[in-house]
């Protein structure tokens, strides 16, 4: 579609809300690769129940009440 330059990577230059900016460099997979999901870290190392084992079909795990 010629939309980016490359079709190994696309940058963004973004900016937040307090008029900081940056940029965010996207790569792509190599071709033929299934990826089921993937998601940036929060840079904290929590992950929500629902971004958790998504190698797998069916789990669970116990929740404290």
């Amino acid at each position: 579609m010629g939309i980016a330059p490359d079709i190994s990577t696309v940058r963004f230059e973004l900016e937040d809300i307090a008029g900081a900016r940056f940029t965010l460099d996207i790569f792509s997979h190599a071709s033929g690769v299934s990826v089921k999901g993937i998601f940036a870290p929060d840079g904290a190392g929590f992950a929500p129940l629902w971004r958790q084992h998504t190698d797998q079909n069916y789990w669970f795990t116990y929740i404290d009440s």
